[in-house]
């Protein structure tokens, strides 16, 4: 068999010489089917990130930047608190940086080009990451402000039953067993 292509003409083989085949001419029409097409996530993985994904040492949260579509307020409190945006470059698969659009769309400002810095926004969430060190300070900082409010409240308590004279005080984590109050049955009853 001949590596030369066939072509199937009305029920007769036919073997076509490849030159003959392409005639020299350019597509007229430019696919839309190219390496480069960006291809969304399903629902369901939109906001998914894979842990090689995430850059070492780093910790990525989505933080809303729009809440019931009225901007969000809080994008500045967490800025403050170290979260950056996330890059575009360094997420892909999910931002769509690198695909080339067609000219006919951007022409329109229906889509836009996404470049490498810019932040990747989804349904109103924003990709944000910091330092593992510095959400870990964090985490121990909210434990301790919470054990601190606890114990402080603690005092406050103790303060006022003492101050009304009583007796009572007040302890953590001290349980006791509740008098049994059923009426006991004696056996003689039976």
């Amino acid at each position: 068999m001949s590596d030369q292509p066939i072509v199937r003409d009305r029920g007769t083989s036919t073997i076509v010489d490849p030159e003959s085949f392409n005639m020299g001419r350019e597509p007229s029409r430019q696919s839309s089917r190219a390496p480069t097409r960006f291809i969304a996530p399903e629902p369901y993985e939109k906001f998914t990130l894979s842990e090689d994904e995430i850059p070492e040492g780093m910790d990525a949260f989505w933080l809303p930047t729009k809440i019931l579509g009225q901007p969000s307020r809080e994008v500045m409190q967490y800025y403050q608190a170290g979260w950056e945006p996330a890059r575009a470059q360094d997420f892909p698969r999910i931002s769509g940086y690198g695909v080339e659009y067609p000219k006919a769309l951007l022409d329109a400002k229906l889509i836009e080009t996404i470049s490498a810095e810019s932040p990747i926004i989804i349904d109103d969430l924003m990709l944000v990451m910091r330092a593992k060190t510095v959400s870990r300070a964090a985490h121990q900082r909210r434990i301790h402000d919470a054990v601190d409010q606890v114990q402080n409240q603690m005092r406050r308590l103790q303060s006022a039953y003492r101050h009304r004279g009583g007796d009572l005080g007040i302890r953590r984590n001290k349980f006791e067993q509740l008098p049994n109050t059923a009426p006991q049955q004696d056996a003689d009853e039976e």
